[in-house]
């Protein structure tokens, strides 16, 4: 064999293997010889992987922000296209605003949140909200100086006492409201590697083995390419029997979904669903299931059951912002959220963005809301504990003195109310009734923005009903176990006119004590933003009791003023007025 002959067939060869490489390489790393049905599963199979569906750096953040102390600061803004509201009332509820601002102190528990409702920027309903431990509390600076609170795990009891009031029944029948958790837990939405495989391998394979290939297709796209799953609805129904009858003996995801919703689900909860399905199985139809990706990663769900129902989720990533579209189309209405986040990359200070859209197609409604909600990382955060006599505890108040304090509170609202929309000139209904579509006729019940007639009681005589300027809280009864050693003897139930007495006394030392708290010669400057916040609520509740601040820090609105400095300590000393309430407070930098 002469040698250019021998060079060639070598030459042959090498070209073969390489070939043989690539062919290779292609089957085992793309999708060339991949069914639909095989490329479906593995795209839904991904969405669970740490770096799936989910961008890590998202999860990343929740993780820290749920380990971690942060302060933050945001706002929310309305816009109504309406063929039912005239024009005044969308002028309203457009004007209408909410600011928020709170800490976070994740390793002791402790959670404030400062929220302003702004009617225009002048005239504010200014709403606090603190956490310690499992003891929440809700004061409202206008109604009256302490916090009504109630035990994280015991809300439900609440509400349910709360509903056999007169005017309040509607608030058994408000969705979440009455459900064992408000919120479900997301921070238990990530899934360990453990939960990962069970998912693939027990459901995964278990969908894998009862739909046939022919039920599966490739939709293709310009930039992505997506596999749909087709079902006829009796196909679906016994696939989710069998999905569900896995579930039912599987406690280990049992527990997870109960954590996610907070609905507590038992194995028997799922075997009535599984009665219910054989019993009256889901209407006649299909349902679609498409899966788009791109990259080998999934980037975008749709699930179309019947023409009734379509959802899709889907997500924009860039280096700079995590973008996630929640869309839900029905006949009768479109719901839409926007998630944006922004700062992921070193997580010390992140923007959340929500832009949430409702059109109800019934009326020709349409609500949009944008809010940012910026958040910042740091350890620098000081909450105080609740003190003995600073609320009241709603879960030990009997139906009748539960009974009188909301009647108070919904006449000092309906008070307050009538005061805020005259100094906004705002004439008929409050918008906060529409701030919400769906919302409105529950509110409306409630007697608190409207009288019995429902009319804006901004044109009626004030209530004629017996109360103090300001109500005082019966404080000391959070703890009736325990026998008050002050003049002022709790308030029991066998001495109800005590909620309706005006205490001065009590009302002064109150009011003093949330801003003396924070006098002393070493305030740090997390303290001291809280005294700030303090001092708003309390300037924007009593217009006859302004508290100055000056010094080296002077306020001089209703915001946290950007001057105090992170790396110094403070003096603070309060002074009081003829009166004997604190009407000055002097900031010094400490030398």
């Amino acid at each position: 064999m002469n040698k250019n002959k021998k060079v060639f067939i070598i030459a042959i060869i090498a070209i073969v293997i390489v070939l043989l490489i690539g062919v290779a390489y292609a089957f085992l790393a793309t999708d060339m010889f991949k069914s639909n049905k095989d490329l479906f599963l593995e795209y839904a199979a991904k969405m669970f992987d740490d770096d799936g569906f989910i961008d890590s750096s998202v999860k990343q953040y929740y993780e820290k922000k749920g380990n971690s102390s942060y302060e933050n600061e945001g706002k929310v803004n309305i816009n109504v296209d309406s063929e039912t509201l005239d024009n005044d009332k969308m002028k309203n509820i457009t004007n209408l605003s909410i600011d928020f601002a709170g800490n976070a102190d994740i390793t002791n528990k402790k959670t404030e949140t400062l929220v302003k409702i702004k009617y225009n920027d002048d005239v504010n309903f200014p709403i606090y909200y603190k956490k310690v431990d499992d003891i929440c509390g809700i004061k409202l600076s206008e109604i009256a100086k302490g916090y009504f609170a109630w035990k994280e795990n015991e809300f439900g009891e609440v509400i349910t006492k709360m509903s056999k009031i007169d005017k309040m029944e509607g608030l058994k029948d408000i969705p979440l409201i009455n459900s064992e958790s408000v919120m479900p837990d997301l921070s238990n939405v990530r899934l360990n590697q453990s939960e990962n495989d069970k998912i693939k391998t027990t459901y995964f394979d278990l969908i894998k083995n009862n739909i046939d290939k022919d039920n599966f297709t490739k939709i293709q796209g310009m930039e992505t390419d997506g596999y749909s799953l087709e079902l006829d609805n009796k196909d679906l129904k016994e696939l989710l029997v069998k999905l569900l009858e896995k579930l039912k003996d599987d406690e280990v995801m049992i527990d997870k979904v109960s954590k996610i919703t907070g609905n507590g689900m038992r194995s028997s909860d799922i075997e009535a669903k599984i009665d219910d399905l054989n019993e009256n199985g889901l209407a006649d139809g299909k349902t679609i299931i498409t899966i788009f990706g791109k990259d080998k990663k999934a980037n975008k769900i749709e699930i179309q059951f019947n023409d009734e129902l379509k959802i899709t989720i889907s997500k924009e990533s860039s280096d700079d912002e995590k973008v996630y579209n929640i869309e839900v189309e029905t006949i009768e209405y479109l719901f839409s959220i926007k998630l944006s986040y922004i700062g992921l990359e070193n997580l010390e200070k992140v923007t959340e963005k929500y832009e949430i859209s409702y059109s109800d197609n019934t009326n020709g409604d349409s609500y949009y809301y944008n809010i940012q909600n910026d958040v910042r990382f740091t350890n620098d955060i000081d909450i105080k504990d609740f003190k003995e006599k600073e609320y009241v505890d709603f879960n030990k108040l009997s139906d009748e003195k539960l009974k009188e304090i909301v009647n108070i509170i919904q006449t000092k609202v309906r008070q307050v109310s009538d005061r805020q929309m005259g100094e906004a000139g705002i004439i008929g209904e409050n918008p906060v009734i529409n701030f919400i579509p769906g919302l409105t006729s529950w509110m409306k019940k409630f007697d608190i923005y409207q009288n019995e007639e429902g009319m804006q009681t901004q044109e009626q005589p004030e209530s004629t009903q017996e109360t103090p300027e300001t109500p005082t809280v019966p404080e000391s009864s959070t703890m009736p176990e325990t026998p008050a050693t002050t003049p002022e003897t709790p308030i029991t139930d066998s001495s109800s006119n005590n909620l309706v007495t005006n205490m001065e006394e009590l009302e002064k030392q109150t009011f003093n004590d949330r801003i003396k708290q924070y006098e002393g010669n070493t305030v740090s400057a997390p303290a001291l933003k809280s005294l700030m916040m303090q001092v708003i609520a309390s300037n924007m509740a009593y217009e006859d009791k302004k508290i100055t601040v000056t010094g080296d820090v002077v306020l001089t609105g209703d915001e946290v003023p950007d001057t105090i400095d992170s790396t110094k300590t403070y003096t603070v000393k309060c002074s009081t007025g003829t009166d004997g309430f604190i009407n000055e407070v002097e900031v010094k930098i400490k030398k």
